[in-house]
């Protein structure tokens, strides 16, 4: 099973019900959805993972419990949803890209609360950048997924830093190389010297949103969203 299990909402762990070797048709998912999604809180930020390659109808009572609980009391004061696909094609519908996700779970009881306070991240294309932003021109998706292959950007070597605390949340995004720039020792050596914590004036900063948490109005609105679900 190609996949990093992070507490998977299966029964029992994973659930090896299905056998790939039965049918042995590789254009379907021969796996269980429940397998390949999972959400968590951890601190004030909730967590909700998923893979695209199922379908909305069959995934749709998954997020509408993850939901459910991103809404409940004592849940988190920022959303990130993670997912693979940027786009539709090699295994992906259009309607379970993250972006297309994104939008669809904004209208669910106890994430819709959530509005510009429900990030993504997704990859798949072999770019790093702020995929798409909010009203207020903040980014709502951050496209990582660039660890040297060419793609429909330069060559690029970068990863993304997400801090967060009880009076902001922030990305950072660290350049390691790309088709002209060589940081990777002097970044290593600050991170031996400093931890990445204490090197971010070496980062672009992709997001900063201070005070995320829920709003008097939200969290009324969140606590009626999860008494609906």
């Amino acid at each position: 099973m190609q996949w990093y299990a992070q507490d998977p909402i299966s029964e029992g762990f994973l659930d090896f019900a299905v056998d790939p070797d039965a049918q042995q048709d590789w254009d379907i998912v021969q796996n269980d959805p429940k397998n390949l999604f999972w959400y968590n809180k951890l601190g004030n930020v909730g967590f909700i993972g998923y893979s695209g390659g199922s379908s909305w109808e069959e995934m749709k009572p998954d997020f509408q419990e993850a939901c459910a609980f991103m809404g409940s009391e004592g849940g988190p004061d920022v959303v990130v949803l993670l997912g693979h696909w940027n786009d539709r094609g090699m295994g992906c519908e259009q309607d379970m890209t993250v972006p297309a996700v994104r939008k669809e779970i904004l209208e669910l009881p106890g994430c819709s609360a959530f509005g510009d306070r429900l990030k993504a991240f997704d990859g798949h294309k072999h770019c790093n950048y702020v995929q798409e932003t909010g009203a207020d021109g903040k980014g709502n998706i951050f496209m990582i997924g660039a660890h040297g292959m060419e793609d429909h950007c330069d060559p690029q070597y970068g990863f993304a830093y997400v801090e967060s605390d009880a009076t902001s949340y922030r990305v950072y995004y660290f350049e390691e190389q790309n088709a002209t720039e060589d940081n990777y020792e002097a970044l290593k050596a600050c991170f031996d010297a400093k931890g990445v914590a204490g090197c971010k004036d070496m980062a672009a900063t992709w997001l900063e949103m201070e005070d995320p948490h829920l709003t008097a109005v939200d969290a009324v609105d969140a606590d009626a969203a999860t008494a609906q679900a």
